[in-house]
């Protein structure tokens, strides 16, 4: 009878600590909820653009890009729901730190992670959103060395969306910030490799 009344009691107590999960972005969480999911309007239509835009370049071929396009393609869209008030979106991430300049988006550097747009990204115009989009898309497709640093991401998007864009300028800005081979597989055999003393390779 003890044994039941504990596990009743643990079922309880784990049920009680439960809640609703969160999804942040590295530097505000907040969960969905306060979100819609867009499926029509300049955003959604913007984001079939974009993937246009990076389809015409061969985007998938460039070392370093090869998951930009479906990433941009596959992810979710969200809009901050009507009737939030200006300290709600501060809390959501709407607005830098230091509260002077807006957010338009924001997204988690992992696969497929979802995007939140702002009423802010309502105002931008199409080729600012085909950047917004593209810009995002990097956050998540970039190895995870770089994939956070918002100069980088900055610089790659520019070159993606310049008037006189090309395979071949994009392809060499990229290069320029991808992690070094070596520094990859020395970060992976760092491990000291043990070696008996009676072994034949002493």
């Amino acid at each position: 009878m003890k044994k039941v009344l504990l596990i009743l009691s643990l079922l309880v107590g784990s049920i009680s600590f439960a809640g609703p999960v969160r999804i942040g972005n590295g530097d505000n969480g907040e969960d969905l909820q306060s979100f819609t999911q867009i499926n029509s309007g300049k955003v959604f239509e913007t984001r079939k653009k974009a993937v246009e835009l990076l389809r015409s370049f061969e985007i998938r071929k460039i070392d370093g890009l090869g998951a930009l396009t479906p990433e941009v393609e596959n992810t979710k869209l969200y809009m901050t729901k009507k009737g939030i008030g200006p300290g709600d979106l501060v809390k959501l991430g709407a607005y830098s730190e230091d509260g002077t300049g807006l957010i338009y988006a924001r997204t988690l550097p992992v696969h497929y992670a979802a995007t939140r747009f702002f009423p802010a990204a309502e105002k931008l115009n199409e080729k600012q959103l085909i950047a917004l989009h593209i810009h995002e898309g990097l956050h998540r497709s970039l190895p995870k060395e770089i994939n956070e640093d918002e100069k980088i991401i900055t610089t790659i998007t520019e070159a993606i969306t310049a008037p006189n864009a090309s395979k071949d300028e994009v392809s060499k800005i990229v290069s320029l910030y991808l992690p070094k081979k070596s520094e990859q597989v020395s970060k992976n055999t760092s491990a000291a490799i043990y070696i008996p003393k009676k072994s034949r390779l002493n």
